[in-house]
C-alpha cells in the first residue's frame, strides 16, 4: 500500500522494539527502520519524527488499508497553504472475520474519533519541531497531539476519507448502517489479512506519477510492527 502511493517523493519510517516486529526480508530504499528501547507508543512517534527527513509527516499504522491517492490528497491542503494538520473525519470499516465493510460517520465516527480519526494525521514537520511533541502515553497519544498543536495555533482540515481509508476492526458494535461493498483497491489487501493475518513487506519499485521532484518529500511514520508495503 505505501509503496503504490501516488505521491513521488515518500519515505516510511518504521519504529520498532523487537526484532519480531520486522521480518528478515529486504526492504526498498524509500523505507527506513529505527529501533528504540521505548514501548510507549507517544515516545515511539516522536522517535519517528526525529527521524524523518520529510516536510510532511503523515501518520501509517498498519491496521489500515490506504487508497493510493491517500498522499497526495492530504498533502494538497498543507501545501497550497489552507491548512497545517489534515486529517480524515469519516473512514470504513471492514471486519476480516465477517467481511463486512461499513461506512462510520456522523456520530458513530465521533463517538470513536473525534473530530477526526488520530491514526490520519498528516501535518507540517513545523507543527512538530516548533508547537509540540507527542505525549508520554500509549493510547489518545494522536488525539491529545493535535489538541496540544491546534491550541498553539495550527489549523486543522477534516477530509471524508470513505472511499480512502478502510480500518481493520470489529464493526457490529459501532453502527447500525448497512454494510457496504469493498471498494475494488481494497479487496487485494483484505483478501491478504484472510490469509495470512498480516501481509510481508514485499520489495518493490516506488511508484513515480504524480510529483515532480520539487514537491516536498512526505515521511510516513509506523510505530509498531512492519506494514505492507506493496
Amino acid at each position: 500500500m505505501f509503496l503504490r502511493q501516488d505521491y513521488a517523493r515518500k519515505e516510511l519510517v518504521i519504529v520498532y522494539s523487537r526484532d519480531g516486529d520486522i521480518p528478515a526480508v529486504q526492504l526498498p530504499p524509500a523505507v527506513r527502520l529505527v529501533r528504540t528501547g521505548t514501548q510507549v507508543a507517544g515516545n515511539k512517534r516522536n522517535e519517528a519524527c526525529r527521524h524523518a527527513q520529510g516536510l510532511l509527516i503523515c501518520h501509517w499504522d498498519d491496521d489500515g488499508m490506504y487508497n493510493d491517492d491517500r498522499l497526495r490528497l492530504q498533502a494538497e491542503p498543507i501545501l497550497s497553504g489552507q491548512a497545517e494538520v489534515t486529517g480524515l473525519s469519516a473512514i470504513s470499516a471492514y471486519d476480516t472475520a465477517t467481511g463486512r465493510c461499513m461506512p462510520l460517520s456522523g456520530m458513530a465516527f465521533a463517538q470513536l474519533y473525534g473530530r477526526v480519526a488520530g491514526c490520519s494525521l498528516m501535518y507540517h514537520r513545523h507543527a512538530w519541531d516548533r508547537l509540540s511533541n507527542y505525549p508520554n502515553i500509549t493510547g489518545g497519544e494522536d488525539a491529545a497531539y493535535l489538541q496540544r498543536i491546534m491550541k498553539r495555533g495550527a489549523r486543522l482540515l477534516p477530509l471524508n476519507g470513505i472511499d480512502t481509508y478502510i480500518t481493520l476492526k470489529q464493526t457490529t458494535a459501532t453502527t447500525q448502517r448497512p454494510p457496504t461493498t469493498l471498494p475494488e483497491w481494497a479487496q487485494r489487501y483484505a483478501t491478504a489479512y484472510r490469509n495470512m493475518g498480516r501481509p510481508q513487506p514485499v520489495a518493490a519499485p516506488l511508484t513515480q506519477v504524480y510529483a515532480p521532484p520539487a514537491l516536498p518529500r512526505i515521511t510516513s511514520i509506523e510505530q509498531g510492527s512492519c506494514v505492507p508495503l506493496g
